[in-house]
């Protein structure tokens, strides 16, 4: 499983990864992923990427999908 720090690292990358053109509301996004106050929006990352970014995963990124859902909901 993943620490905090580590999975925060993981959905950043997701989202950039993922997010051809970062735009405010992605900024925002990766502001609240880096902040260790806050929960971590997997949900929120998953629906940006959705909106304004291809949601073409690899196998081994829809694992991983999958243990942040389950860790944080």
């Amino acid at each position: 499983m993943f620490s905090d720090s580590q999975a925060r690292a993981i959905l950043r990358k997701l989202v950039l990864d993922h997010i051809d053109k970062p735009t405010a509301e992605v900024e925002r996004l990766i502001n609240i992923i880096d902040d260790p106050a806050r929960q971590i929006p997997i949900r929120g990352a998953l629906e940006a990427i959705r909106t304004q970014g291809d949601n073409n995963f690899t196998a081994e990124e829809l694992e991983i999908i999958d243990d942040l859902i389950y860790l944080y909901g």
